[in-house]
């Protein structure tokens, strides 16, 4: 009864209220929807308990309450050869079994090579070319909108007192000179010797600190890395060429 009573009201609020019917191809945009919630309303009759609908048009539905329908006979299902046997009451349906479909044929999609589109090719044999579509012409600008009211100038700040001026600090002390620098790079190791064709190989860099660092330059990027001893490494020039950093720091093709 109430699944009744919800469609009779929705069939009614879609026939009352301004604008209660949207066309599939209003360019408005409007909903059924929106319409409904704000053009009518619904309340419920105390005295003859029926449900009113009131429209701002002045149109008016009242639904009354749905007589219960009949209980519906239960069903039952038995798995019978080639399908099944569904029983109600006094009256069976066979439902025989279905028969597998063939599969289906695969097809692979090509972009052609002046980006026109693309290419569809089925195991079937079948194809088809799909073209891009082309951009539209753009649509016209807008006229201008009109100029925005000037807004009120704002009151004068009031000019602040100047602080006194502070003490000049004490000038600090001469600070003891640094020790002299160490030599950065001692040593460059191509491990593997030159095998790149570009030029392009990674090379290891033994500093003054005893760590290695490996450099590599792909032409736009440079890559620096500290290496970990007794470790095998692989360069990441593209040669595939292996090494290992021993414990005291040596370098082993």
């Amino acid at each position: 009864m109430k699944i009744t009573l919800l469609l009779l009201l929705s069939i009614t609020l879609s026939s009352c209220g301004r604008g209660a019917h949207t066309d599939a191809n209003d360019s408005a945009g409007v909903t059924l929807t929106e319409n409904l919630v704000s053009s009518c309303s619904v309340t419920k009759d105390t005295e003859t308990l029926e449900i009113v609908i009131s429209c701002p048009d002045g149109t008016e539905e009242r639904l009354k309450d749905g007589v219960d329908g009949q209980d519906g006979t239960s069903c039952t299902i038995a798995d019978v050869v080639g399908g099944a046997m569904i029983t109600c009451a006094h009256t069976s349906v066979f439902i025989k079994d279905g028969v597998d479909g063939q599969d289906g044929s695969a097809c692979s999609v090509v972009e052609a090579q002046n980006s026109s589109g693309s290419l569809i090719s089925c195991a079937d044999g079948t194809t088809a070319f799909i073209r891009n579509g082309k951009d539209g012409t753009d649509g016209q600008d807008g006229e201008d909108g009109a100029d925005g009211q000037d807004g009120e100038d704002g009151t004068d700040g009031q000019d602040g007192e100047d602080g006194e001026d502070g003490a000049d600090g004490q000038d600090g002390e001469d600070g003891t000179d640094g020790q002299d620098g160490l030599d950065f790079v001692q040593r460059v190791i191509d491990p593997c010797g030159q095998e790149t064709t570009h030029g392009l190989d990674e090379v290891l860099l033994v500093l003054q600190s005893g760590d290695i660092l490996a450099y590599y330059n792909d032409g736009q990027n440079q890559y620096l890395t500290i290496l970990k001893r007794n470790k095998h490494y692989v360069t990441t020039d593209g040669t595939g060429c292996k090494f290992k950093v021993t414990k005291d720091g040596e370098i082993k093709d």
